[in-house]
């Protein structure tokens, strides 16, 4: 048996049946991530060979994702490392993700109520970390890089391993585990005080911009990046996502995002006010953008 079909045999048996049905299956490619040596990116791409982009779940987006047969058959023709599941605000499934838990095969005691649960859980690609799928939606989409733990609510993608731990179907996680979990994620992103940490803009510097080497297809977006009745917060973060996966640093993303066309959400928010829309672009797009893409 080929290592795909082996592959396809071992997602086949370990995976929930309630996700069969549904068009939320996506593959992907690993790639290095720059300056990191021995750390890669997992991108999500669209069985027709393009890289995920723009609003996760727009139309466009959905209409892209499919069913776990056809996933199967786009990763038999050897171009992909593996499959995954994009997360919607309307499918009624969320994931959580644990980084390093698993040492000399010994749970962390987060990562063993989790397990307890009985909902299915998997072994992530590195065998360190684990990944659930609860039924129901947890409220959040968010992480805590220092205690490994990220929830996967309503975007994003998470990958599949089939290297099942336990469970043969999605359980809802119980109330107080839940909240467990969301505090510490939350408690991730603001300081003992309660306040969030955010560094400061740094100041402007276009040379920066004039430095940054992007395919022609991504400046001709940047020209025009919100198609009319968008959500346009969630595709500027989309914007800096994809930046930072691009390999530029936070301050040349930063500029880049400051032209005129790309700021327009952040001058609208701010009333015109560039050094504030600058701030805005930083806090609530380029920070959170880097801190995903790591």
């Amino acid at each position: 048996m080929s290592a795909a079909n082996a592959a396809i045999a071992r997602w086949r048996e370990a995976l929930p049946e309630d996700l069969f049905d549904l068009p939320v299956f996506l593959l992907w490619l690993r790639r290095p991530k720059p300056g990191k040596p021995g750390k890669f990116d997992k991108l999500p791409h669209y069985a027709n060979g393009r890289q995920r982009h723009g609003v996760n779940g727009s139309a466009e987006d959905r209409a892209q994702l499919i069913e776990i047969g056809d996933a199967f058959a786009a990763y038999a023709l050897g171009r992909y490392d593996g499959i995954g599941v994009a997360l919607l605000p309307d499918v009624g499934f969320w994931a959580l993700d644990l980084d390093n838990c698993i040492n000399d095969g010994k749970f962390s005691p987060l990562a063993r109520r989790v397990v307890d649960t009985g909902t299915y859980t998997e072994r992530s690609p590195s065998g360190s970390g684990v990944r659930a799928l609860f039924a129901g939606k947890a409220g959040a989409d968010a992480k805590n890089h220092g205690a490994g733990v990220e929830t996967f609510d309503s975007r994003g993608f998470v990958t599949l391993t089939g290297d099942r731990i336990g469970g043969d179907s999605m359980l809802p996680c119980a109330p107080n585990l839940l909240a467990d979990i969301l505090a510490t994620v939350r408690a991730g992103q603001r300081t003992h005080s309660g306040a969030r940490v955010q560094a400061p803009a740094p100041p402007a510097n276009q040379r920066l911009a004039r430095s940054v080497r992007l395919p022609l297809s991504m400046w001709r977006r940047l020209m025009n990046p919100y198609p009319s009745g968008c959500d346009r917060s969630a595709v500027a973060f989309s914007i800096a996502i994809q930046l930072a996966r691009r390999g530029l640093t936070r301050e040349q993303a930063l500029e880049v995002m400051s032209a005129a066309e790309v700021a327009a959400p952040a001058l609208d928010r701010r009333r015109g006010d560039v050094a504030s829309a600058r701030d805005w672009i930083w806090r609530y797009c380029v920070l959170p953008a880097f801190s995903e893409a790591c």
